[in-house]
Formats: C-alpha cells, sequence, structure tokens
C-alpha cells in the first residue's frame, strides 16, 4: 500500500522534480537536501550538523542520533522501510545513481540489510552507498 501511495504522489507531485515518467525517485542533491532538511527539523531526528560532517567523512560518531536521522533520510529517500528493509525499488532508485557497470558489485556489497536493528542497518547502508556514490562528503552542508 505504501509503494502505491508513494507511486501516486511522485505522479502527481513530484514529477518531473524528484521522480522520472516511470514514477521512480531521482536521487538528487536538490531532493537530498529537502528531505535532510525535514529529518533535522524532526526533534527525533535531528542530529548535528558536524557530527553529521564527521559521519561522511568517515569518522565514527554517536550512532543514537545518526540512526534516526540516517533511517529518516532513507525512508525519505525510498530506499528503506521504517523497519530498515530495503524497499522494492531499491534497485531501480539506485541504479540512476550507481554506474551501470558497477551496480551489480554494488548489489552485492550494500543490497543485504546489514543489521535487525532499523537504525543501524540505514547506517551500513548509508555508509555503504558512500563508497560507491560519491568521492566527496555527501553530508557536507551547502
Amino acid at each position: 500500500m505504501l509503494n502505491i501511495i508513494v507511486f501516486v504522489f511522485c505522479i502527481g507531485v513530484l514529477i518531473p522534480q524528484y521522480c522520472g515518467a516511470d514514477g521512480i525517485p531521482i536521487l538528487t542533491r536538490e531532493r537530498l537536501n529537502k528531505i535532510r532538511k525535514e529529518c533535522q527539523a524532526n526533534p527525533a531526528t535531528h542530529i548535528d550538523d558536524a557530527e553529521l560532517s564527521r559521519f561522511g567523512n568517515g569518522e565514527e560518531v554517536d550512532h543514537s542520533t545518526l540512526g534516526p536521522f540516517l533511517l529518516c533520510l532513507n525512508v525519505g529517500l525510498g530506499l528503506q522501510e521504517p523497519n530498515g528493509d530495503f524497499s522494492s525499488r531499491f534497485r531501480e532508485i539506485m541504479s540512476r545513481k550507481i554506474a551501470e557497470d558497477r551496480m551489480d558489485d554494488f548489489m552485492k556489497t550494500c543490497g543485504k540489510k546489514a543489521s535487525d536493528n532499523a537504525e543501524e542497518a540505514a547506517i551500513s547502508l548509508s555508509r555503504c552507498i558512500n563508497t560507491f556514490d560519491t568521492p566527496h562528503n555527501p553530508f557536507e552542508i551547502s
């Protein structure tokens, strides 16, 4: 049911800004920043910007604040469900961001839920995506 709601939302509201013609969410910096601001505005998922930047640089940070934020972000981006499971469109969404010739390696490395704890799974997934996606810090505040 949630997938239908997200699809309808994408078709009715976000095309062409955040979804492709097929309704699959597109991971853009603008969309990431919008969802990041929404997660930061919620006291339950807020994280200090400096701490988030440290995570993006590969440093260890407090998981008690990082986990809720990354789960909020990943759910908002359509990558995970609130219980930490990957969304049914995870591969499709990521295929728009990861080079085609790296997609199989990406799925072998990042395409498995790393923990039964939703927040730990979100941390592991985000860390893995960062190794494939970009050489810069994706959490740097711009």
